[in-house]
């Protein structure tokens, strides 16, 4: 399996968000789009506001990884925060869903 490592970026093109998607990264955005509406997350708060602005963030892959990316994910995310971005994750990791 080929996970994609990707980031959200505001509209000055700065990373707000480190995140990982086995889809395509035009679907994994609408699924940010569609699910910032909930406002659970300091990430969907941060897109609220930038659509209240119509301004929509932008995506693009960071690596391409075997697996499923948790790792590099995670390194990623710690890489972007060990160099000062100000990522809207509060968490580092993932929780692995429950099998139904």
């Amino acid at each position: 399996m080929r996970t994609r490592i990707y980031s959200l970026l505001n509209e000055k093109g700065e990373i707000q968000y480190i995140g990982k998607t086995n889809r395509l990264l035009g679907a994994r955005l609408a699924d940010h789009i569609r699910y910032a509406k909930l406002n659970h997350t300091h990430k969907d708060r941060w897109m609220v506001s930038i659509f209240q602005r119509q301004i929509l963030p932008t995506i693009q892959i960071v690596e391409i990884v075997d697996g499923n990316g948790c790792k590099e994910a995670k390194m990623q995310i710690a890489y972007f925060r060990s160099i000062g971005v100000k990522l809207t994750k509060i968490k580092d990791g993932w929780k692995r869903r429950r099998e139904r």
